[in-house]
């Protein structure tokens, strides 16, 4: 059977699903007092990622066999099954896993070699029953062994078609003639001994277990549960989540290199009909968003259906906003921080626009703070120049002035271009005539904002600081009050290693040395450039990069520990900035992020996620 591809637009809209039914167990649960946790690839993508692994088409979630025996009654009267059904083996006779899966009606997901399968099929979300192993070693192993023949006999009707080698096809034609319903019997056996008992260990009586790892997990990651946050939202998690992710995939922190990166190959796709609906008005640009290119002429293909405000930007600025006013006060700043907006001929900035628009009227903002790479800078220099004054002409109709570092596209250089901007023509484009480092006092507040440049084409080394730069820091450091604290801003990180792009940045020593030096002035280093999220807590001050305005998606050349979200056009993920508000008196700095991507704030001089 031939393998079904799925886009990257396919993929996030198979997440959204998932993410839909997660949402709709966790309603049930709740309201029934059922307790469960995500596991597997869904806690590792919410530790690593904040929410899926960028590759992963499943979800899975896990519960004791009596709280799953509570849910699979319940599901009877409250799941919302225009939307849903609950299949296992009481609900579907054909099913054969010997787990629950939550479908969505209305789609195709069919595994390859389960074509020929008779159950119903869609697009799921696994719920594994969690039962115990015996704590008796020769009984454990027992066990063991015959869970491992259970397992086999019901995935014979897939090997004794689908496995390569003969002989192992003839042991699975054979083991498909013992029915069903005899292996349901034996392991209700199984899950009859585990119900009363506390034991050491539990398991999924039908699915692998970890390699190396013949008895299953520990039994009390099941029972002692806490929170995590996964694509916005808290979900319940194993508490001790590092101990269980370290048990089951070692150094999980870890990205694999690409060609490890898996996912469950299909043969059959098809998303419910509204999705693919929506779907198909959003399939230019995808070169654009989902690899690391940029579009000829800094022109998008047309992909709006619709004009005006997209309801989901009100919702969203409604939200941001009531959670943004919660720290606003009589001694704090708020701005709009975003960076990497790379404007394009129809590309998202009229929605950015508007966002902002709204979000003035709802907050009391004091400016707008850019991080650099306005632009794509692959055009020419008069171009390049009409959509900068367009982004300016912007700020200044919604009445706020815009405070900007200068970034790597930022001079008209990248790809070669033979029409790149001068120092002086970047300073009075971007800058409004400033020096490429200045600073902003705010008296009342006690606060400075340091803006410096990160960037030079005309050096061998162009990722860095010039000898220039280290040195009027130093200086501005230095002679700022002393009752004053401060926030410095570039495009690009001072450290090599948080970012992916240099092997090098130039005086990157020379520059953590004067930080270093005045750290007790410093609440915060904030940039840009890495299109990613990442919060780094391991030296004298917190150093913050922000995510990238453009609509963009792809997770290579990323630092170790960056959070990359999900993005797609036309819906609240195509857009990622922040509301920042800084509290001098306290030293605590707040992000609301609008779109893609979490709360994060820097307190006591760590930089911390948040949840909402």
């Amino acid at each position: 059977m031939h393998e079904y591809t799925l886009s990257v637009s396919e993929l996030r809209e198979l997440q959204n699903i998932l993410l839909e039914m997660l949402i709709e167990l966790d309603r049930i649960c709740k309201k029934h007092d059922i307790r469960y946790c995500i596991i597997a690839g869904t806690l590792l993508g919410a530790v690593r990622h904040k929410g899926f692994i960028p590759w992963d088409d499943d979800l899975d979630v896990a519960m004791t066999r009596s709280e799953y025996r509570r849910f699979r009654e319940v599901c009877v009267s409250e799941l919302n099954t225009s939307r849903f059904f609950f299949q296992d083996d009481t609900t579907d006779p054909h099913y054969r896993w010997g787990w629950g899966r939550l479908r969505r009606i209305d789609s195709e997901f069919v595994r390859v070699g389960q074509e020929h399968l008779k159950m119903r099929t869609g697009i799921f979300l696994d719920v594994f029953p969690m039962d115990g192993v015996p704590d008796f070693p020769p009984l454990r192993g027992l066990f063991t062994a015959y869970c491992f023949l259970q397992r086999k006999i019901l995935y014979s009707e897939v090997g004794r078609v689908s496995e390569k080698k003969p002989l192992s096809r003839i042991v699975y034609d054979a083991l498909s003639k013992i029915p069903v319903k005899t292996v349901i019997r034996n392991l209700e056996a199984l899950q009859r001994y585990g119900m009363n008992r506390e034991t050491q260990y539990a398991r999924k009586l039908t699915f692998p277990t970890p390699k190396g790892r013949p008895f299953g997990y520990l039994s009390k990651w099941y029972v002692d549960i806490g929170e995590i946050e996964f694509e916005g939202r808290l979900f319940p998690c194993i508490r001790e989540y590092d101990e269980y992710l370290s048990y089951k995939f070692g150094d999980y922190m870890r990205l694999p290199p690409p060609d490890q990166r898996h996912w469950h190959p299909v043969s059959e796709f098809r998303l419910p009909r509204e999705v693919s609906m929506n779907l198909s008005n959003n399939t230019p640009n995808h070169k654009w968003i989902y690899t690391y290119n940029y579009a000829p002429d800094q022109i998008w293909e047309p992909w709006r259906t619709m004009e005006g405000t997209p309801t989901w930007i009100n919702d969203e600025a409604q939200n941001v906003s009531e959670r943004a006013n919660a720290y606003v006060s009589n001694g704090t700043l708020s701005f709009v921080l975003l960076t990497d907006s790379h404007y394009v001929i129809n590309g998202t900035w009229r929605d950015t626009r508007e966002t902002i628009s709204i979000l003035n009227e709802k907050i009391s903002l004091d400016g707008i703070i850019h991080l650099g790479d306005f632009t794509d800078g692959m055009v020419s220099r008069s171009l390049t120049a009409k959509y900068v004054r367009d982004v300016f002409d912007d700020f200044e109709k919604i009445g706020l002035n815009c405070y900007a570092t200068l970034g790597n596209h930022d001079c008209n250089y990248f790809r070669n271009n033979p029409e790149r901007l001068t120092l002086n023509e970047q300073r009075d484009m971007y800058l409004q005539g400033n020096e490429a480092r200045y600073y902003i006092d705010y008296e009342q507040e006690k606060l400075r904002l340091i803006f410096i440049d990160s960037y030079d084409v005309n050096e061998s080394l162009r990722y860095g600081f010039s000898n220039e730069c280290v040195d009027w820091l130093n200086q501005v450091l230095t002679h700022m009050p002393s009752h004053y604290s401060t926030v410095i801003f570039s495009h690009l990180t001072p450290l090599v290693k948080l970012q992916a792009w240099a092997k090098e940045i130039r005086n990157s020593d020379m520059i953590m040395e004067v930080l270093n030096k005045h750290s007790e002035k410093i609440i915060a280093y904030v940039n840009g450039h890495n299109h990613c999220d990442h919060l780094f807590n391991d030296g004298q001050f917190p150093i913050i990069s922000v995510n990238c305005a453009k609509c963009e998606y792809f997770i290579e050349h990323k630092p170790a520990g960056a959070v990359v979200p999900n993005r797609m056009l036309g819906d609240v993920s195509q857009e990622s900035f922040d509301i920042m508000t800084i509290d001098t008196e306290k030293r605590k700095i707040h992000f609301t992020r609008f779109g893609a991507g979490s709360d994060r704030v820097v307190n006591n001089g760590k930089a911390g996620w948040l949840s909402f």
